[in-house]
């Protein structure tokens, strides 16, 4: 499968939000199903993290860091 390079940055950003959303999400008292929030947040933190590696392969053909586009400090 190919990806349109102009969607890679929004893909990232969109598997973040996830994320936060997630985090959000695990902190309300009306949840039901916790277990498998959980275990979907587990997910999307390993697709993150892969998406990010191969974003790192490929920086050449950005002009953006990971870090950057994920309002994140670099290390």
């Amino acid at each position: 499968m190919e990806i349109n390079d102009t969607w890679v940055p929004l893909i990232l950003q969109s598997a973040r939000d996830s994320i936060r959303y997630k985090e959000m999400l695990l902190t309300s008292e009306t949840l039901r199903n916790i277990e498998e929030h959980e275990e979907n947040l587990m997910y999307l933190g390993e697709l993150l993290s892969y998406l990010t590696e191969e974003y790192k392969k490929n920086q050449n053909k950005f002009k953006l860091t990971p870090e950057e586009i994920l309002g994140e400090k670099e290390s």
